[in-house]
């Protein structure tokens, strides 16, 4: 019988998940590296992940409770998490009279491991688009802008003690568009920004170059949001010029037209 006490019913991403085997006898010998085999499977590792052994308690004149340990790592999913075999991994496991404990797990009602229905998920959210509500065009000084990022899962509360930053295209070395709670919006799967367009500012298609995120935004699994596939997205959804220059006087003039004088003003707008 396999368990892990008073986890029932929950999703996790990360830390360490107990796993309790009951042996029905008094174990008095534990040596080597005892495993538990575990049905997770890995994204990165093809692997085998194991829970490995921490310790034994007695329970009852009749009962020892061992104690293994699985670390979750990342890219590692479980749907429910369970036992799939003991294995002594050349140590052994056994009672007085020295009779080693089997590795076939039997699974009676509520005890078993996968009927406590423990969601191994460290699946991240990744970038599905970046949009904005405004229209084609050229904006200048003051202009408001809309940058919406949607990612290919619900996020969750967002941790305060991270950040969250858009760098755009529009001055070198890029201009940052922080994460602010008063102009930020996070809705289902979106989290939109609101830049503001300030003077020096300049881009002739605009695009985020850079999506810093230190942890703020995640899933509602607690797993932080991958944010590196953001260049071109923007760009590519919508032309949206940024223009700051202001026209300078390059030459001027005073010419006669039918008797009047008319002053001519030439402007560089470039």
């Amino acid at each position: 019988v396999t368990s892990a006490d008073d986890v029932v019913n929950i999703t996790k991403s990360n830390g360490e998940i107990e796993i309790h085997v009951i042996a029905e006898d008094i174990i008095t010998k534990v040596t080597g590296e005892p495993r538990l085999k575990l049905n997770v499977a890995n994204i990165f590792n093809s692997g085998t992940v194991y829970a490995k052994y921490k310790s034994k308690e007695i329970i009852d004149e009749s009962k020892t409770k061992l104690i293994f340990s699985y670390t979750i790592s990342n890219g590692d999913s479980a749907v429910p998490l369970n036992v799939d075999a003991i294995e002594l991994n050349d140590g052994t496991i056994a009672n007085a009279t020295g009779n080693s404990i089997s590795g076939d797990i039997p699974v009676r009602g509520a005890n078993s491991l996968k009927n406590r229905n423990i969601i191994v998920d460290t699946t991240a959210p990744q970038i599905q688009s970046i949009i904005t509500s405004v229209p084609k065009g050229a904006y200048g000084k003051g202009s408001q802008i809309d940058i919406k990022v949607s990612f290919d899962r619900i996020l969750g509360t967002l941790d305060s003690s991270g950040s969250s930053t858009l760098i755009l295209n529009t001055v070198f070395g890029g201009k940052k568009v922080l994460f602010d709670s008063n102009n930020t919006i996070v809705s289902g799967n979106t989290v939109t920004f609101n830049y503001v367009v300030s003077d020096g500012e300049n881009t002739e298609n605009l695009d985020v170059l850079t999506f810093e995120n230190d942890g703020m935004i995640a899933d509602d699994r607690g797993n932080k949001a991958i944010t590196t596939d953001c260049q071109r997205k923007l760009a590519n959804f919508r032309e949206i010029i940024i223009d700051t220059t202001v026209p300078k006087v390059v030459s001027y003039g005073v010419n006669g037209v039918s008797g009047k004088d008319i002053n001519t003003i030439t402007y560089n707008t470039n």
